[in-house]
């Protein structure tokens, strides 16, 4: 259940430098100037109001962190209540093997954290190198400086999501074993925490749950976002990525499907018309996109769908 790095530990620059496939000398070159490797994107608005910083990544920094991805963070063993951005071949995992953990339970129990990369600090990530990889201080601090910026984890980097994924490396096992005696199943995708169990829980049993997650994330300086907290039953709909997990199986909903017959019908009338166009490929594409998720989930309902879409390829 805890998570595991498969490798011996880097012991030196020198060797780190190695790892990544570069001189060392170039690494001290890059770590000096690793800051301003960084540019800030325009905020975008979130359904709540506020607003998401994200950031891209020069290409001589960004060649680093994915040699970072793929020469140690692929090489750590996560646990499967860890579900988001995780590269598996035996298990993949996404929204939809997420969403398939909750499936047909009684009580859903759904938390958000606030701000969740921004709330990643520098210390917090120097811990990750040190404690959990059992890194030299000296690795620690320059893969530290490499994959921050201002004090803490930017949103949109390569190594990103998985300074995310090792956050609660330290405490979030023992959370997930207390909550496994009490009967109730957790997962988390990246900042969205999920909680279900086949009990009918008690106010007081809730509360104790509750007060579980959030000490996770305070322990850490992260802050629960309160005003997503959401617990349903299946007396009602329960969704989670907007799935419904009320039978044994994620499904869209009957809006979602309409949705898609509506746009696989839309593809036919510019096919008229458009179909040897580049814009016509596109939505063409998108289309087919959209149809292979609802195949994922439902094929039966899917494959007349797909069907239709093969007989209006695009002409290009």
């Amino acid at each position: 259940m805890t998570i595991k790095y498969k490798h011996n530990p880097i012991a030196s620059k020198g060797a780190l430098a190695k790892k990544l496939g570069i001189t060392e000398e170039y690494l001290n070159e890059i770590l000096i100037h690793s800051d301003l490797l960084y540019h800030a994107n325009t905020p975008e608005k979130k359904s709540d109001g506020s607003l998401r910083q994200t950031y891209r990544v020069e290409e001589k920094l960004k060649i680093i962190l994915r040699k970072i991805v793929t020469n140690i963070f692929h090489h750590v063993s996560f646990p499967r209540y860890i579900q988001g951005s995780i590269k598996d071949k035996e298990q993949p995992r996404d929204y939809i093997s997420n969403a398939s953990v909750h499936t047909g339970r009684r009580v859903l129990i759904k938390e958000d954290i606030k701000n969740f990369f921004p709330s990643i600090k520098s210390l917090e990530v120097e811990k990750i190198w040190r404690r959990l990889f059992n890194f030299t201080p000296e690795v620690a601090n320059a893969l530290t400086k490499l994959t921050t910026l201002n004090g803490s984890v930017p949103q949109g980097a390569p190594t990103s999501s998985y300074l995310a994924n090792l956050i609660f490396w330290d405490v979030e096992p023992s959370v997930v074993a207390n909550l496994s005696n009490l009967g109730i199943t957790y997962s988390r995708y990246v900042d969205d925490i999920t909680l279900s169990t086949n009990r009918r829980l008690s106010h007081e049993e809730k509360t104790e749950v509750i007060k579980l997650i959030y000490g996770m994330c305070l322990k850490k300086g992260i802050k629960p976002n309160r005003k997503k907290h959401v617990i349903m039953n299946n007396s009602q709909k329960m969704t989670v990525h907007g799935l419904n997990v009320n039978s044994k199986v994620p499904t869209l909903s009957k809006y979602e499907r309409q949705n898609l017959r509506a746009a696989v019908y839309q593809c036919k009338l510019e096919f008229q018309s458009d179909g040897y166009t580049q814009e016509y490929k596109k939505l063409y594409e998108k289309t087919v996109g959209r149809i292979q998720r609802l195949n994922r989930l439902q094929p039966s309902q899917a494959k007349p769908l797909l069907f239709q879409l093969k007989e209006i390829e695009p002409v290009i």
